[in-house]
């Protein structure tokens, strides 16, 4: 059934230019089932931009660090050099992903993500 597959995830992965954007990476021997497609890139903002004018969802994760948030500022000082946890904050990006991802879909993704460089 087409809904038990996670090949449309996968293809999404498959293709989008290394080097480029880091891919979260699987075990050896494992697959995961993703529901959600992470990437990092410093281009963040170039790939957002060219998904949306293509009406590709998109999503940030955490754009605001914990640390910079209200409900955890008193738990940090602010000279406190918290500057990995920044970093995630402002390249982190998710596309949604489903096994139902048209072939079309996919090389869509990949087009857009792939000509942000």
């Amino acid at each position: 059934m087409p809904h038990d597959s996670n090949g449309g995830s996968q293809q999404v992965v498959s293709n989008v230019q290394k080097g480029r954007v880091v891919l979260f990476t699987e075990e050896h021997e494992t697959k995961h089932v993703h529901h959600q497609f992470t990437l990092r890139s410093d281009r963040r903002g170039d790939i957002v931009k060219r998904l949306d004018d293509k009406n590709i969802i998109s999503a940030l994760y955490h754009p605001v660090p914990l640390h910079k948030q209200k409900a955890f500022a008193h738990r940090h000082p602010s000279s406190a050099d918290l500057s990995i946890s920044d970093k995630p904050a402002r390249e982190v990006l998710l596309l949604s992903t489903f096994s139902e991802l048209m072939r079309e879909e996919i090389h869509q993704i990949h087009q857009v993500i792939n000509h942000a460089f």
